[in-house]
């Protein structure tokens, strides 16, 4: 992605920061954009100018999603990765009507990272699922996996612990257990006399 105007990649509006090569800002409709780092959880700014879609588009939307769904059903029962990749292109269409969708983003975020094994994508829609909706605890354990996914791991425990710090207990076995796992590959990468 190439500093200034925003270019659409994945499903979601970017713009490169000139201060930094690893810095976006997601852009969303009416000028409204968040600026987060790659690796990071961390939000610098927010434009709230966006004005909601019309009804119509609202429910189109909603629509698209629920195919999503069930493509995403369909490739979890038959094993089938063509209906991943279908659903990703519903839930692209989804957000292209309705780009405040949370759920398209969280759900296609946990398609590319888990089924599709594109993590650094699906990192990308979950920290937009978060602009969105701050502390959505499944947004926060998804992202921690996929950052973990793409070797990210500094950033997997930030997302993990955020996690466990939550009212959710959905996954809390699963995020104790990937956390154990991430400091002992860090604990044995680091070498002696290191302190983080």
């Amino acid at each position: 992605i190439g500093a200034g105007a925003c270019q659409h990649v994945n499903g979601i509006w970017y713009q490169q920061r000139y201060s930094s090569p690893c810095e976006y800002r997601l852009c969303l409709p009416g000028g409204r954009g968040v600026v987060y780092s790659c690796g990071s959880s961390q939000v610098w700014s927010m434009n709230d100018t966006f004005k909601r879609p019309g009804l119509w588009k609202r429910l189109r939307a909603f629509y698209f999603l629920w195919r999503g769904r069930v493509y995403r059903h369909y490739g979890i029962v038959r094993g089938d990765g063509l209906q991943f990749v279908l659903a990703v292109e519903r839930y692209e269409r989804a957000l292209s009507l309705n780009p405040l969708l949370e759920a398209a983003y969280l759900e296609r975020g946990a398609i590319l990272w888990r089924e599709l094994d594109r993590a650094d994508e699906a990192v990308a829609d979950l920290s937009a699922a978060l602009v969105l909706r701050p502390g959505w605890p499944e947004a926060l354990f998804y992202r921690g996996l996929a950052y973990q996914a793409a070797g990210n791991y500094r950033a997997a425990m930030q997302d993990l612990t955020a996690y466990l710090a939550s009212d959710d207990r959905s996954w809390r076995d699963h995020a104790v257990y990937q956390l154990d796992q991430i400091q002992g590959l860090l604990g044995a990468e680091e070498p002696a006399g290191y302190d983080s």
